[in-house]
């Protein structure tokens, strides 16, 4: 069972790292997200490099859900503005996992935790924004 459940993780993980991962919801995204950033601060506490790359990748390269993010936003929200800011949020994010990932290839671990709380910010913005706090 374990083997089985751990194939069809790795198949799922294979499929959406190709880009054709069409049928994602906001959910899988997040949830991919919060598994990588996991990855991420893992990878700085155990001083694994490795897991700080992948999971700095995973988010830097992952799809948006298969409806974009404003078709997850309260109606009354979804105006060109607001899809504007979650996109500069959704960038901000991506470009600081790039930055970590590029940084802790070049030995630069102090830099790669700068930005990789740059990345927590944004990842903390996007969220007061989409839900109005």
């Amino acid at each position: 069972m374990k083997k089985f459940i751990a194939l069809g993780l790795v198949s799922t993980f294979l499929f959406i790292q190709k880009g054709e991962a069409k049928d994602l919801t906001i959910h899988d995204v997040m949830a991919a997200y919060e598994s990588s950033t996991y990855k991420i601060l893992k990878g700085f506490l155990w001083d694994k490099d490795s897991l700080i790359i992948e999971g700095a990748h995973t988010i830097a390269t992952f799809p948006e859900p298969k409806e974009g993010l404003l078709n997850y936003v309260r109606p009354e929200r979804r105006t060109k503005s607001f899809e504007k800011t979650l996109k500069i949020l959704e960038g901000m994010v991506k470009q600081n996992a790039q930055q970590v990932e590029e940084l802790i290839k070049k030995g630069n671990k102090s830099l790669a935790a700068e930005k990789m709380t740059d990345m927590i910010k944004g990842c903390n913005s996007c969220h007061a924004v989409f839900r109005g706090w």
